[in-house]
């Protein structure tokens, strides 16, 4: 059983976790919902012990089974908390993040084992299920080497072999196409059925939460309150497809044969296709089909095996560092992690800066996402959700005065609320900049997409 009592966790800026109470009896499955930034992934990582920087633990008394995480307000012991994290699964929002960038996939799916002499048997027969290969070439691959979806699934493998007896999930399924999602949520329930695991699933997305869970709570200004009615769910309109102007060819990509850097067989062969002015080009498929792979060989940051890329007319050089700088300039890139937008330990003022904009253009362009430059300007990345983050990764894009932004699943790791948002700022910047979307939502592709492409892997 975990008992929660008055967990309260505040910052600099506001309150997030408020005496929050929670009680989930032993193999009970619940979800807590609750749209970016309002301290979900705060309450998994304090089950876990864990108080990030820049937050602090006002008043809290935490208790799974018969171990103690807090008390009174105080953190248990190093070796105790390594001791209750041992018996727990905890799926992080990024599946990267798991994963030793320096180890082989069989060494980290090794590493928690349980049973290590049924290793081999168990291994193979878990990766099957999730559509992972078996072979020995797949297992001595490193993380890097693999797609987003590949990287949730071995990290979702490494979890199940280690057979925890409560399983925290932060968005499980976030950023995975839709039969993907289908599998691991098949996989999910199943396995937590074997295991008679007691389960708490942290996601934004209510399908998700009616396949794993019973019972749903809802996190609001620092409370956790039952959702006992089905929310209303606001629906995706598919928008009027335009007639790009097809005289005037922004960018062109053809015969493009493609791969990210250490894959032996390339995902994308032959492939061509058009930007017009003014339009959003969509691109789907399953993970791993090569659609992050076109638009890093775009980008020049994995060059192209062959083919050849036209920007206005003119072919540009396959590797980024051989491009003149005026090339470099047309195309933006905003990635599906906000995070990596921006530099840590920079604030994003001073980020923004850096472009060579009066004080009043960068504050008309911020107002453009929803911002301003006096809210943002003395803040670091790591003072802002996911969505702001997003808004204000577009808006640099828009700042540095680009010719075509490639966007990248930038709303797989958002709650509805702020994805609707999102994909209304885009809408808002339709016909003044032409993009192209890559995304496994369809709902999204349809609304925003004059086009789009379907990558079959």
């Amino acid at each position: 059983m975990i008992e929660i009592r008055e967990l309260s966790i505040f910052n600099k800026q506001k309150q997030i976790l408020d005496e929050l109470n929670l009680t989930v009896e032993k193999g009970e499955r619940i979800s807590i919902l609750g749209k970016s930034g309002e301290g979900k992934s705060t309450l998994a990582f304090a089950l876990l012990g864990e108080i990030s920087e820049g937050l602090f633990l006002e008043s809290a008394t935490i208790k799974i089974d018969d171990d103690l995480v807090i008390k009174n307000g105080l953190l248990s012991k190093s070796k105790d908390l390594q001791t209750i994290r041992s018996k727990i699964g905890h799926l992080d929002q990024d599946p990267a993040a798991s994963l030793t960038p320096t180890m082989k996939i069989k060494c980290i799916l090794k590493e928690l084992a349980v049973n290590k002499k049924i290793f081999d048997k168990e291994c193979k027969e878990i990766l099957k299920k999730f559509n992972l290969p078996v072979d020995e070439k797949f297992l001595n691959k490193y993380p890097k080497e693999l797609s987003g979806g590949q990287k949730r699934r071995v990290a979702l493998a490494r979890i199940l072999l280690r057979k925890p007896k409560l399983l925290i999930l932060d968005e499980p399924t976030s950023g995975l196409d839709e039969n993907t999602r289908e599998q691991v949520l098949e996989l999910l329930n199943l396995l937590i059925s074997e295991l008679q695991a007691t389960v708490i699933t942290i996601t934004h997305d209510k399908y998700v939460a009616d396949s794993l869970s019973a019972k749903h709570y809802i996190l609001t200004k620092g409370k956790l309150e039952v959702l006992e009615l089905e929310p209303n769910k606001e629906e995706l309109s598919v928008n009027n497809k335009s007639n790009p102007n097809k005289n005037n060819i922004i960018l062109e990509v053809k015969n493009l044969t493609a791969k990210a850097p250490l894959l032996n067989n390339p995902p994308i062969k032959d492939f061509s296709f058009c930007l017009y002015e003014g339009e959003i080009l969509g691109l789907t498929g399953q993970s791993g089909s090569g659609k992050t792979t076109v638009i890093k060989s775009i980008l020049g940051l994995w060059p192209a095996i062959s083919g050849e890329i036209f920007l206005k007319g003119k072919r540009i050089e396959a590797f980024y560092k051989d491009r003149s700088k005026l090339e470099r300039q047309m195309l933006a890139y905003v990635p599906q992690d906000p995070k990596t937008s921006f530099n840590p330990a920079v604030k994003i003022g001073k980020a923004l800066k850096r472009v060579k904009k009066s004080k009043s253009d960068l504050d008309n362009i911020l107002r453009k996402v929803g911002l301003s430059l006096a809210e943002i300007a003395g803040k670091f990345p790591d003072q802002f959700s996911g969505g702001q983050l997003q808004r204000l990764a577009i808006a640099r894009a828009l700042i540095g005065g680009s010719e075509i932004i490639l966007l990248d699943e930038v709303t797989s790791s958002l709650d509805e609320k702020t994805k609707y948002e999102i994909c209304d700022l885009i809408m808002n910047l339709k016909g003044q900049t032409p993009m192209i979307l890559v995304c496994h939502d369809h709902e999204v592709i349809n609304r925003l997409c004059d086009r789009y492409v379907d990558l079959k892997h």
